[in-house]
C-alpha cells in the first residue's frame, strides 16, 4: 500500500512538474509577446518623431527660400525704381552704371529662376 502511495506521489508530482513547465512556457511566450508589441510601439514612435524632424527641416527650408525670394524681388524692385528715378530727375547713367544694373539684374533673374 504504501508503495502505491509513493507511485502516486511521485506520479503526482511528475505531472505537477510538466504543468508548472508548461505554465511557464507559456508565460514565457506571453512575455516575448508582450516584449514585441512594446519595441513595436516604441520603434513607430521613433520613426514618427524622425519624420516630424525631416518635415520640419523641409519646411524651414521652404520658408528660408521663399524669404531669399522675396528679398531678391524687391532688390529687383529697387534697382528699378532708382533707374526710374535717375530718369525722372534727368540725371544720366553713365554705361558702367548701366552695365552694372543689367548684370546684377540679370544675376537676381537667374537666381529667380532657379529657384
Amino acid at each position: 500500500r504504501e508503495k502505491r502511495q509513493l507511485s502516486k506521489r511521485r506520479k503526482d508530482s511528475y505531472l505537477a512538474q510538466i504543468r508548472r513547465q508548461s505554465l511557464h512556457q507559456k508565460a514565457d511566450a506571453w512575455l516575448a509577446d508582450m516584449q514585441l508589441a512594446v519595441d513595436k510601439v516604441r520603434t513607430n514612435e521613433e520613426l514618427k518623431k524622425e519624420a516630424d524632424t525631416v518635415l520640419a527641416e523641409v519646411t524651414h527650408r521652404q520658408s528660408e527660400g521663399k524669404r531669399q525670394m522675396a528679398l531678391l524681388e524687391a532688390l529687383q524692385k529697387l534697382h528699378h525704381a532708382r533707374i526710374q528715378a535717375n530718369e525722372a530727375r534727368g540725371a544720366k547713367l553713365s554705361v558702367e552704371d548701366k552695365t552694372s544694373c543689367h548684370h546684377s539684374n540679370s544675376k537676381i533673374c537667374r537666381l529667380l529662376t532657379l529657384w
